[in-house]
């Protein structure tokens, strides 16, 4: 009577499952049956413990932006740091020192370890400047240039490149959790509709194009970007910040060293000929001669307001020069001046601005590629290899 029940239920089961249109049959073993390929098999329903953890990765983005968006605003306090004149007390030779200032913000005089330019000139031995940071918790602290001396560079530094570091995990998580979870709903579908023969095949061309462009330019774009921000951010930083620290140079040392001189210095110069060329492949040049170099130097700007458009040949104006290199252009009146792409002004905050777009495209990419190579490897494979 039991043997009877069960095999009418089993009747039932094979009934229900041709109804739902599975091709195949049911065995019987004993008092077990077992389902060849072909039958429909149901998907096991998820729990409330199997349920993955959605956001996870997108917490993870946020908290990595935050800490991008902190060290950006670290390094844009920065910039509102206060320049001091230092007098060096004592000098090993080796670049440390020991200088005093006074404190531009409560009007008391320092001393303090000091990380000197061991190359300065010797007329400049008994001189320096550094910056005194303005903003908490390192407010006081006095530095050079280069950020030696406080901790406050390394900080920001260290909370940008984590911030990046996290979005690029959240990125490439996120892919791979988006990948998984397409994997699952296909497994589902395909197990509500077996194919009565599964076709064999290889990957095809199109995905695998799509994927392998993606990875390379995800991982080209984060080298560069990675290069941006690792090397062109601090040299443009350093270079910005010796230049906001330059003075004019005094008269002796202009005549001594004028071309590798660390300091400002003005010359005349007279206008040749002017090239303004606006919309794609713009340039906006001109060619100015001094008196004392029968050599023409063709300076760059970014744009031709306010002084460029206004210069005509054989005018006559003053150029700032730093490191042999002019860096703006002031008409003969005084009244206009205008900045030549040689000026440093900004360029760290460009590079910077430039770096992250950079590294977050190249993390994007390398998730997208990445995801493009598992999704069209699991359709091969699912091609490849018949179900059992």
């Amino acid at each position: 009577m039991l043997t009877a029940t069960r095999r009418a239920a089993t009747c039932r089961v094979a009934s229900t499952v041709d109804d739902y249109g599975a091709a195949g049959a049911l065995t019987w073993g004993g008092d077990e049956e077992q389902a060849v390929w072909g039958t429909r098999r149901q998907a096991p329903s998820k729990t409330g413990a199997e349920t993955p953890r959605r956001w996870k990765f997108l917490w993870v983005a946020l908290f990595g932006l935050l800490l991008a968006v902190a060290g950006g605003f670290s390094e844009a306090a920065g910039h509102s740091d206060l320049g001091v004149e230092l007098t060096v007390l004592r000098d090993d030779g080796h670049g440390h020192c020991t200088v005093r200032w006074t404190d531009p913000l409560d009007g008391r005089v320092r001393e303090a370890p000091f990380a000197c330019d061991s190359d300065r000139p010797p007329i400049l031995r008994d001189w320096e400047y550094g910056w005194e940071v303005t903003y908490w918790p390192w407010r006081g602290d006095l530095r050079n240039s280069a950020g030696v001396g406080s901790s406050a560079s390394d900080v920001t530094t260290g909370l940008t490149l984590a911030g990046l570091f996290l979005l690029l995990v959240a990125s490439v998580g996120g892919a791979v959790r988006i990948v998984r979870r397409r994997r699952a709903g296909a497994e589902a579908r395909d197990a509500r509709r077996v194919p009565m023969s599964p076709p064999r095949g290889t990957m095809r061309s199109r995905p695998v194009a799509t994927a392998v462009l993606a990875l390379t330019g995800g991982v080209i774009a984060l080298v560069g970007g990675g290069c941006l921000l690792g090397i062109a951010v601090p040299h443009a930083r350093h270079r910005e910040r010796d230049f906001r620290a330059a003075v004019p140079c005094p008269a002796d040392l202009a005549a001594m060293n004028r071309s590798a001189a660390q300091c400002l210095r003005t010359e005349s110069f007279t206008v040749g000929k002017v090239r303004i060329r606006s919309g794609k492949n713009s340039y906006y040049t001109a060619d100015l001669a001094g008196p004392e170099s029968s050599a023409t130097r063709r300076v760059r700007f970014a744009g031709k307001s306010p002084l460029l458009r206004r210069l005509e040949s054989g005018d006559t104006v003053r150029g700032v020069l730093w490191r042999d290199g002019i860096v703006t252009v002031t008409s003969a009146d005084g009244e206009t001046r205008q900045d030549t792409k040689d000026n440093p002004t900004g360029s760290a905050s460009n590079a910077l601005v430039g770096g992250v777009v950079v590294t977050v495209g190249g993390a994007v990419l390398t998730g997208v590629g990445g995801a493009l190579t598992v999704i069209a490897w699991r359709a091969a494979y699912r091609r490849r290899v018949p179900r059992g």
